[in-house]
């Protein structure tokens, strides 16, 4: 073997163990950012894991929620709420550029788009495309399609009929299992956001039968909100 073969070789090996200490280093600082609570020193943590290796999709994904979870924190200061959804928004769709077939990807992002339409309604469409995106590369995993409908019925009022023609078919998948925790939840958003027994029968064609549960739970908890507050 000769010397040049030899040197490269070598260099070849120190380049390949370098690339493994980084990765390592990468993810470690991403499971250590997962063990912090406090929103700002976390993001601390996952922006030196980006340093170190900025090829990991997880990394940017999680710092998008962050940003997201900071920007859902300062709505009383418009501005600052702007400004974190708006990086939020930049963190995703680097994680997306790494991992396009990323389901949650996709729906954080829809989340961050939907929650930047308020103030400019401009990103509605584009919110409304990424819960779709999220929706189709889910599968059958159920557990994105309640999210998803969950957010797009709390906004009901305000679909054009495709997007609710598409929450109602996307929802009645959902509770094919009959899923009594999800018809709940879906149906305290119904009644405060909706409120229209059409739509209701809408989602659930087959289980009228657990309606009246339902009111019996909300018509509860009604009752036990205002004795608590003296009302």
């Amino acid at each position: 073997m000769s010397q040049v073969t030899k040197i490269f070789l070598l260099t070849v090996i120190m380049l390949v163990a370098v690339t493994h200490v980084i990765i390592y280093w990468n993810q470690h600082l991403y499971y250590e950012a997962g063990k912090i609570g406090e929103t700002e020193k976390r993001i601390k943590v996952l922006e030196k894991a980006e340093k170190f290796y900025p090829y990991n999709d997880l990394v940017f994904y999680e710092l998008g929620k962050a940003y997201h979870e900071l920007g859902m924190n300062s709505l009383g200061e418009e501005g600052r709420s702007r400004i974190q959804l708006q990086k939020s928004m930049s963190q995703l769709n680097r994680s997306l550029g790494i991992n396009p077939p990323s389901y949650f990807g996709h729906f954080y992002l829809a989340r961050t788009l939907h929650d930047l339409s308020f103030d400019s309604p401009s990103y509605e469409n584009l919110a409304f495309r990424e819960f779709k995106k999220a929706a189709d590369l889910a599968g059958e995993n159920t557990e994105v399609f309640y999210e998803v409908g969950k957010v797009l019925l709390s906004q009901w009022n305000s679909l054009p009929q495709k997007e609710r023609d598409f929450t109602l078919g996307m929802l009645n998948q959902v509770f094919e299992g009959k899923d009594t925790d999800r018809i709940r939840s879906l149906f305290y958003v119904w009644e405060i956001d909706v409120g229209d027994y059409a739509v209701w029968k809408g989602l659930f064609p087959r289980m009228q039968k657990f309606t009246q549960t339902l009111q019996n739970f909300w018509a509860r908890d009604r009752y036990l909100w205002k004795k608590d507050k003296n009302i």
